[in-house]
Order: structure tokens, then sequence, then C-alpha cells
């Protein structure tokens, strides 16, 4: 960070497991002080552990429509991506300076980092 110009993008790689960590990230993203000169990109991971599958899955968050059918349904892995994004969208919307991108994560924990680093 000491060689980034002060009129460059930081971007900023937050992986996260729950909400609690998401708005802990958010928390320390908040003192990096954005502005529009100096703005920053936050790529939010959420972590899930992988079972069932032979491969990581890597998924970009999609906005549903309101009262879409179903939405009653959701996984307590999908309540928490859809918290999650939440969240992150809120600090959005809060910042002008701010880009955020939501992913969802799922990959066995032996190989998690090398899923995080190939995102």
């Amino acid at each position: 960070m000491q060689k980034l110009r002060l009129d460059a993008e930081l971007r900023i790689l937050a992986c996260v497991h729950n909400t609690r960590q998401a708005a802990g990230i958010i928390s320390l993203i908040e003192y990096f002080n954005a502005t529009r000169l100096s703005p920053i990109h936050v790529f939010s991971l959420y972590l899930v552990e992988l079972t069932g599958r032979a491969g990581a899955l890597v998924a970009a968050h999609m906005e549903k429509p309101g009262g879409q059918p179903g939405a009653q349904n959701l996984t307590r892995s999908q309540e928490e991506l859809e918290s999650i994004n939440s969240i992150f969208g809120a600090f959005r919307e809060a910042y002008d300076a701010v880009r955020v991108e939501t992913l969802n994560v799922v990959s066995a924990y032996a190989t998690i980092h090398e899923d995080i680093y190939n995102s």
C-alpha cells in the first residue's frame, strides 16, 4: 500500500464465512477512507464448505426480483449469502467511492486457499 498512487483504486479481497465477519471487514475497510480520487473496489467472497461435489464452485451473487415465489425456501447457506450481500450492498450505497462484488465460493477446506487465489 505504501507504493500505491494516491489516485489509484485500492482492491480488497474480503473472505467471510458469516455475517459477523462481514460486518467486521466493513468496519476495517471504512478506515481506508475511500474518496472519488482514491476509490476502493471490494471483492467479497462468501466461503462455504464443499459437500457432495467433485470440484469447487464460484458464483456471482444475482439479485432476485422482489416477491419471487419460493423465496421462503432458502437454505441456511443461501440466507447467509443474502445477508452478507445486504451488508456489503448497504456499505456500497453509503459510500460513492466504493464498488462491491459479492461471490459465493463453495470449496473443500483442504483446497479453499487455492480457490481463493484463483478467484
